[in-house]
């Protein structure tokens, strides 16, 4: 299958097919995008199908040039990104010179992973910038016999990363390129590149990938229910890779978590409300608390759609009755908006513990005045849904 590894993004591959099969290579590209979009993948597979044996207008994914560029060990391909700095090391240091073996170690491990999943993030501890010494590299290889004939291509991953002496060197090179050398960069931040770095390339930009998308590469690539696919599209945010790290967590268990808090919120004590916050606001990151009201915000518009006889029988549909048939004037759509603006606000770092205690107040104002006194006098565990 052609350009198997990028999710979507039909135009990006109608453009880079046009370029192979013009025979008009440039000397460097620019991959730009929204975060898990598809960067890190589209330069790969370009590269790919520039060393492909058939040259043609795609990779062919089965001559001994593709096998190696998939496993990223092809002899003409170079990745550069971040590295943790060697002890000691000194400016004309190769790489990877004063690493520990351990470092080096975690680092093929790394691209072991890259290659098995282009979409994935490398982790390497304490690797925070692109190195001059890794940028120096690319000229230096260009010109050393022992590689094998044909094209060099190098790919500088989030090249936003670069220290700013990287970024002169990168600079320089792109003013003078190698022959027959390719830089490709990648960047989710295009804007913290050089202007003049970003000028010398051609600047191939991807879209944001839709929650549709990503349902669907989930299901056809995964092997994932669309029931599942699509909850976990819809945490994505718009990102493939954090996609596949979702399908890891146990959504079920989170989404159990976020009606516990809606039950507390409606039919709760002060304390009782309290408790639950410090305990949702101490066990969970900034992310997950935003996951968790998004989540909150599904099993809520689940319960509107059943309400209103617009949808089938859900998979919580049991607590979803329960919670229509307890608050039978609630203002759903008033509570699915308080949510929302929960889930701006934590995006705006705000204070977690006041926005979850405002969320807690907006829901109950969500219910009718006569039920809240009736809920207030019962137990937190038996009023919610």
């Amino acid at each position: 299958m052609a350009w198997k590894s990028i999710v979507s993004q039909s135009r990006l591959k109608t453009l880079l097919t046009g370029i192979l099969a013009s025979k008009r290579v440039a000397h460097a590209y620019l991959f730009s995008g929204p975060e898990g979009s598809g960067q890190d993948p589209a330069a790969i597979e370009f590269a790919k199908a520039l060393l492909c044996e058939r040259s043609g207008t795609e990779a062919c994914g089965e001559c001994r040039n593709c096998v190696r560029v998939e496993s990223l060990q092809h002899p003409n391909l170079t990745l550069v990104f971040s590295l943790p700095a060697g002890r000691n090391e000194k400016l004309g240091d190769l790489p990877l010179s004063k690493l520990s073996d351990a470092d080096i170690a975690l680092v093929q491990e790394q691209v072991r992973l890259k290659a098995l999943n282009p979409y994935l993030a490398m982790t390497i501890p304490k690797a925070n910038t692109i190195k001059i010494n890794s940028v120096r590299l690319i000229r230096k290889e260009s010109s050393l016999a022992g590689f094998e004939t044909g094209r060099r291509i190098f790919i500088i991953l989030n090249a936003e990363a670069m220290a700013e002496d990287a970024s002169n060197a990168l600079l320089k090179t792109l003013e003078e390129p190698p022959e027959n050398t390719i830089l490709i960069l990648t960047t989710s931040l295009p804007d913290r590149l050089l202007r003049t770095i970003v000028s010398r390339c051609q600047h191939v930009r991807l879209a944001p990938l839709t929650a549709g998308e990503i349902q669907a590469a989930l299901e056809e690539r995964e092997n994932i229910v669309p029931e599942e696919a699509a909850a976990v599209a819809k945490l994505s945010g718009g990102n493939y890779a954090k996609a596949l790290q979702r399908l890891h967590s146990d959504l079920k268990e989170r989404s159990l978590e976020a009606v516990d808090f809606l039950r507390t919120a409606l039919g709760g004590s002060r304390e009782e409300i309290g408790n639950s916050i410090e305990a949702v606001a101490s066990a969970h990151e900034k992310q997950e608390i935003g996951e968790l009201l998004l989540l909150l915000q599904d099993w809520l518009r689940d319960a509107m759609l059943l309400k209103e006889g617009g949808a089938g029988e859900p998979e919580d549909g049991g607590s979803l009755r329960r919670l229509i048939a307890r608050y039978k004037r609630i203002d759903l759509p008033g509570a699915i908006a308080a949510v929302d603006r929960a889930v701006s606000l934590v995006d705006k770092n705000a204070y977690i513990p006041l926005v979850l205690l405002n969320l807690a107040l907006a829901l109950q104002e969500s219910i009718n005045p006569s039920e809240l006194t009736d809920v207030r006098s019962s137990p937190a565990g038996s009023a919610g849904p």
